[in-house]
């Protein structure tokens, strides 16, 4: 079965939700750099961002590290609430 090229699988989804679910006991927390408009949709539409919270589903921009470093930033705010 092949799935749409910007889609991961139901598995992979399920995988990610499981993770996430997982973090809390560990005060952990999920974020994903870099998704492009077609997954973050999906992952709206899921569940998943609601899960994980808006600021850790970090949209693509032009510049290839500029997700990461604002996941990175937006996790280091998160830690210093902690």
């Amino acid at each position: 079965m092949r799935t749409a090229r910007d889609a991961p699988s139901s598995a992979m989804l399920k995988l990610i939700r499981r993770y996430a679910n997982s973090l809390p006991a560990q005060v952990g927390r999920l974020a994903l750099a870099g998704v492009r408009p077609a997954l973050a949709a999906l992952l709206a539409r899921t569940g998943i961002t609601a899960q994980l919270g808006d600021s850790a589903v970090v949209p693509t921009e032009p510049a290839l590290l500029a997700p990461l470093d604002r996941a990175a930033e937006e996790a280091r705010q998160w830690i210093a609430t902690r």
